[in-house]
């Protein structure tokens, strides 16, 4: 991944973090039996399109800043803790990362009224808005209704993501070429250090 003005530093980022844990997933979807309300996250087959692909039209379309995607990923890390079946693979990443990154934005940001279900589901590939609302509703269940992300774990969640990418088995690090420090979590002021 080379660095241009399209695609910002976080989302590079990013990107190069979740190549880099489907590189280590040895999930195969043939031979796992699916919750029902669960294989809603999943596609039958594998995307043609890379991760960037995809990341970068998110990016395009969404009010994506490094607070959003640093809450998006705990989400989704918690998402993958509720069941086994959610743990991140080509099957389930990109649904899974659109609904962690809906419910950033509706946490995030005031101005998140334009977050419809019917406005993701078209920015982010899913066939309707009653398929994206039904997403939104089972990661809601899967989280316990518990979306609220404080600055330690969004600054641990940035601490992760370093490490993974400098000591990650597939040293994604050397894919990308943003900086580690442009994942920068923004803090409301009355969490900032003195």
């Amino acid at each position: 991944m080379m660095h241009d003005a399209s695609f910002p530093p976080d989302a590079m980022v990013v990107s190069a973090y979740l190549d880099s844990r489907l590189a280590r997933s040895s999930f195969d979807l043939q031979n796992t039996p699916l919750k029902s309300d669960l294989s809603l996250f999943y596609a039958q087959s594998k995307h043609a399109f890379t991760t960037e692909f995809y990341i970068r039209r998110l990016v395009q379309h969404l009010p994506l800043n490094s607070g959003v995607w640093a809450v998006a990923l705990v989400l989704l890390h918690r998402l993958e803790d509720s069941d086994p079946q959610l743990v991140l693979n080509d099957f389930n990443l990109h649904r899974l990362l659109l609904v962690s990154l809906m419910l950033a934005l509706k946490v995030q940001e005031d101005d998140a009224f334009f977050m419809t279900c019917s406005f993701m589901a078209k920015v982010g590939g899913v066939q309707s808005k009653e398929e994206m609302s039904c997403l939104e509703r089972i990661a809601l269940q899967q989280l316990r209704w518990e979306c609220f992300v404080s600055a330690q774990h969004a600054l641990d969640m940035k601490n992760r993501l370093q490490e993974d990418l400098l000591f990650g088995s597939n040293s994604a690090l050397s894919q990308s070429h943003a900086p580690l420090d442009s994942v920068v979590v923004a803090l409301p002021s009355s969490q900032r250090a003195a």
